[in-house]
């Protein structure tokens, strides 16, 4: 069995009873980490579809992707083993192409789907039925998608089984705290970190270094994750913190 240590921050954003977990931490606080977590948890249940994705799919592309694949190789899972992208699935699966042509697709080897694209034409997933959403660097994501993919979150495969369909999003801490805010519910769980909760997984002086490089404001927000509105006040009162 292959563990992996979480802290308390990067479990409780994985693993609650909230239908949706805005998880906003510091850089280097290891937000893609929880991020590729939570999409094998979800899509280890065989059938169900989900969507990852980033502001734009060249982010989700050249950034989000490689981390993800890194979390999921300590995890033991390799692509080409047990899992394909942007390609059929071999025929030894024995599993369905997710359309003919699989372009976009992360096919899972015991036969789950996740779709892979930028947030930034979110209307054309209109007609998606999502089990999941994993969404990369919330703060520049489209203003208007994150409404649109929670009326997606209607899956057949949680459907069928009475489970709970889940979305996170992980990001830095927006300019306008207001982008968050005004999504906020009764069922939505907004969880803080900082880069130092992460520290014994960064470089040796890494942390320090960004204090000379970044004035007070800028450094509560990109270091110790702090929401602040342009005024420069922190704001917390809106969120019920984990």
């Amino acid at each position: 069995m292959i563990t992996m240590e979480l802290s308390d921050k990067q479990y409780d954003a994985i693993d609650n009873d909230y239908e949706e977990t805005f998880y906003i931490g510091g850089i280097g606080s290891g937000k893609t980490f929880v991020l590729g977590v939570f999409v094998y948890n979800e899509a280890r249940l065989k059938g169900s579809v989900g969507l990852i994705t980033a502001p734009v799919f060249d982010t989700l592309n050249n950034s989000t992707l490689p981390e993800l694949k890194n979390v999921w190789s300590q995890l033991g899972l390799y692509e080409g083993t047990h899992y394909v992208i942007g390609s059929m699935p071999p025929k030894e699966w024995n599993i369905p192409n997710y359309t003919n042509r699989n372009g976009k697709i992360l096919t899972w080897r015991w036969g789950s789907y996740s779709i892979l694209d930028g947030s930034d034409n979110f209307n054309k997933h209109l007609g998606l039925q999502l089990d999941y959403v994993a969404a990369d660097e919330f703060r520049d994501v489209k203003g208007g998608a994150w409404d649109k993919y929670r009326g997606r979150m209607r899956g057949k495969a949680k459907k069928a089984l009475g489970l709970r369909y889940k979305m996170l999003a992980v990001t830095t801490p927006p300019d306008d705290p207001n982008k968050i805010e005004k999504l906020l519910n009764d069922r939505v769980n907004v969880i803080y970190g900082s880069s130092f909760d992460n520290a014994k997984n960064l470089p040796e002086g890494y942390l320090e270094g960004l204090i000379d490089k970044y004035d007070e404001i800028t450094y509560n927000r990109e270091v110790l994750g702090q929401m602040i509105h342009l005024g420069g006040s922190v704001t917390y009162h809106a969120f019920s913190v984990a």
